[in-house]
C-alpha cells in the first residue's frame, strides 16, 4: 500500500501566466512574430529539458539571417558564410586536396563578457588556438551555444550577435562554419568544435644536448585576475578593454610566424595559466625543466597592482598546486603570481633555437605582437625555475 501511493503521482494545475502588458502587441504584419509571441516557452509553466530545451527553429532561422547580414556588413566574406541548410543532421565537409592528416579540438566559453558580439568573436578566436598550436591550419567548426530562458525575441537578438561576432571572426581566419547545436537552460556558454589540417606532421622531438632552446609567449599576461577584478567590481574600465582587445586578438599571424622561423613545438596558454603550459611543453620536447624570466614576462596594464591589492581567479590556487617551481626567493609574490593566472584566449607558447627565437621574436613585435622571449627549456631539474634577470 505504501508503494502504490507513488504510482500515481500528480501535480497541482499551474495558474495561467499574466503576460506584461504589451509582450502581444505585435503587428499583424509578423506573422513569424506572432507565432512565436503566442508560443513562446518564456510564458509556459514548465520548461522542458532534455532535447525540449532546445533553440527553436525560427530563432535559429532568424537569427542566422540577421548574423551573416551583420557579419557581412562588418567586413567578413560573403562565401565564407554558412548554407541556410544549418538545420540538417550532419556536415558534410569536402575533403582538400593534399589533406593527409586531420586535426579536431573543442572549446566552450562560459559568459565571460556582456556583449554577445565580442562574446561570439572570443569564443572563436580562443577555439582557433588549439589548432594553431598543433602548428595545423583551421578550417571547419560546429557552434555549440547554450541560451538563458529568456523570451524569444531576446534569444533571437542574442543569438543574431553572438553569431554575427563568431562568423566575423571567421571569416577573418578564413574558417567556414558548417553546423552546430544550439540549446537552452542555465547560463550562457558559447563554443566551438573546430577540425584543420596538419601542417606540420607531428615527429618525435630528440633534442640536440648541445643546443639552447628558448622559450616565446606571443601575447601578455593577466585577463584572469583582470576580468575577476572586473567581477567584483574592481577593475576600471581601461584594463578591461584591453584585456577584452587582448582576447579578440587572433593567433593565425603568430601561428605562422613560428611556422616560418623553425619551430620546434607549441602548445597555447589558457585555463591552466603559463606555469603549467611552460612545463607541459618543456616535457613534450623532452626537457623536463625551462627556466622563465619574470622580468622579461609581457603584463596587460594593471596586472602587478591587481594581484598586490590580493585580487585573484577562482582557479588560481589550482593552478599553483599542478605545477613544480624551484623559486630562489622561497616565496610567491606579484611578480610570481601571474605565472597561475588562467587565461581566456591566450597567446601561443613556442620553443626555438636560440637563433631562430630571436628571429621569431623581432617579426611578432613587428607584426604588433606584445611577445617576448621569456625563457630557455633546462636539462637540470623538473619543472619551472624562476629568475627575474632585469
Amino acid at each position: 500500500r505504501f508503494m502504490k501511493k507513488f504510482k500515481n503521482l500528480s501535480m497541482p494545475i499551474a495558474p495561467p501566466v499574466v503576460r506584461f502588458a504589451g509582450l502581444s502587441e505585435t503587428p499583424p504584419s509578423e506573422q513569424d512574430t506572432i507565432a512565436l509571441a503566442r508560443h513562446d516557452p518564456a510564458f509556459s509553466s514548465m520548461r522542458c529539458l532534455g532535447c525540449a530545451a532546445k533553440t527553436s527553429h525560427l530563432v535559429l532561422q532568424a537569427a542566422m539571417q540577421d548574423a551573416v547580414a551583420l557579419a557581412v556588413q562588418k567586413g567578413a566574406d560573403p562565401d565564407l558564410m554558412p548554407s541556410s541548410g544549418l538545420e540538417t543532421d550532419s556536415a558534410s565537409i569536402p575533403v582538400p586536396p593534399g589533406v593527409s592528416s586531420w586535426v579536431q579540438s573543442v572549446d566552450v566559453l562560459s559568459e565571460i563578457v556582456s556583449d554577445p558580439f565580442v562574446l561570439g568573436k572570443i569564443a572563436t578566436v580562443h577555439a582557433l588556438s588549439d589548432i594553431y598550436a598543433s602548428l595545423s591550419k583551421p578550417l571547419f567548426s560546429l557552434a555549440i551555444i547554450n541560451l538563458p530562458e529568456t523570451e524569444l525575441s531576446i534569444q533571437t537578438n542574442q543569438l543574431t550577435h553572438i553569431l554575427a561576432g563568431a562568423l566575423l571572426a571567421h571569416s577573418q581566419a578564413d574558417v567556414r562554419l558548417v553546423g552546430g547545436h544550439t540549446s537552452e537552460g542555465g547560463g550562457l556558454s558559447v563554443g566551438f568544435a573546430v577540425t584543420g589540417s596538419a601542417t606540420k606532421l607531428p615527429a618525435e622531438i630528440i633534442p640536440d644536448k648541445d643546443k639552447d632552446y628558448r622559450i616565446i609567449l606571443t601575447k601578455p599576461l593577466g585577463t584572469g585576475v583582470i576580468m575577476a577584478a572586473h567581477m567584483r567590481l574592481q577593475a576600471n574600465a581601461a584594463l578591461v578593454d584591453d584585456a577584452i582587445s587582448n582576447m579578440c586578438q587572433s593567433n593565425r599571424l603568430a601561428a605562422d610566424i613560428f611556422m616560418e622561423n623553425n619551430i620546434i613545438a607549441a602548445t597555447d596558454v589558457t585555463g591552466f595559466g603559463l606555469a603549467r603550459h611552460a612545463q607541459n611543453l618543456a616535457m613534450r620536447v623532452g626537457i623536463t625543466g625551462c627556466t622563465i624570466d619574470l622580468a622579461s614576462l609581457p603584463l596587460l596594464d594593471g596586472v602587478t597592482d591587481l594581484f598586490e591589492a590580493g585580487m585573484i581567479s577562482n582557479l588560481h590556487e589550482q593552478n599553483q598546486l599542478a605545477v613544480t617551481i624551484h623559486d630562489d626567493n622561497s616565496q610567491y609574490n606579484s611578480s610570481s603570481a601571474v605565472l597561475f593566472d588562467p587565461q581566456t584566449s591566450g597567446g601561443l607558447l613556442g620553443v626555438f633555437t636560440a637563433k631562430d627565437a630571436e628571429n621569431a621574436a623581432n617579426a611578432l613585435v613587428k607584426t604588433g605582437h606584445r611577445a617576448a622571449v621569456i625563457g630557455q627549456l633546462n636539462r637540470q631539474f623538473s619543472g619551472i625555475k624562476l629568475v627575474c634577470r632585469g
